[in-house]
């Protein structure tokens, strides 16, 4: 529409031109002549002689509607970017941690075997037991929580880039794998 309205403050010429077979009687002597040709052409020119201030207002007023949806657009842009760099960021954090979670799991599942070995031997008591048992769930806790996390995360992620797995009728995490796999050729 604005380009139209632009356009108005420019003349314009209009061709046509036209081109018949017709058949034809001769007055004189009555006899049909067949397929005479006529040709027309046709030119006209339009110049608009008052702009009047009503339309330049117009006109920046579609303009200044142009440019505001153009900021909203990139407005929205930048968010879903900043969105896809805050996952992705918090992806790679919790891919770093999570090893650790899994082997403080593990550790204090050590440690709590020793306790458990050491009480029953009688060098320990039960408040050590249980302290060594509730700090071994509460690892355990924290390692199934950071799993927990880094799935929602890629989960996140895999919505923010607008990949959809249920199209492919897999898992977001698959799709997740699959389509980073994809540019490294494996």
């Amino acid at each position: 529409y604005l380009r139209a309205r632009s356009a108005r403050r420019w003349p314009s010429l209009d061709l046509r031109a036209s081109f018949n077979l017709v058949d034809e009687i001769d007055d004189g002597l009555g006899i049909i002549d067949e397929e005479n040709d006529t040709w027309s052409v046709f030119g006209r020119l339009r110049v608009p002689l008052f702009m009047g201030g009503e339309s330049r207002h117009e006109e920046a007023r579609l303009k200044a509607e142009v440019s505001e949806s153009e900021y909203h657009r990139d407005a929205a842009l930048l968010g879903l970017y900043g969105d896809i760099r805050r996952e992705a960021g918090r992806l790679v954090t919790q891919i770093a941690s999570w090893p650790r979670h899994s082997r403080s799991a593990e550790l204090a599942l050590q440690a709590m075997r020793l306790v458990i070995d050491e009480y029953e031997g009688g060098r320990r008591d039960m408040t050590s037991l249980i302290d060594a048992y509730r700090h071994a769930r509460e690892t355990e806790l924290a390692e199934i929580g950071s799993r927990y996390e880094f799935m929602e995360t890629m989960a996140r992620l895999v919505h923010d880039l607008g990949w959809t797995p249920s199209a492919n009728y897999r898992g977001f995490h698959n799709e997740f794998l699959t389509r980073i796999r994809e540019p490294l050729g494996r």
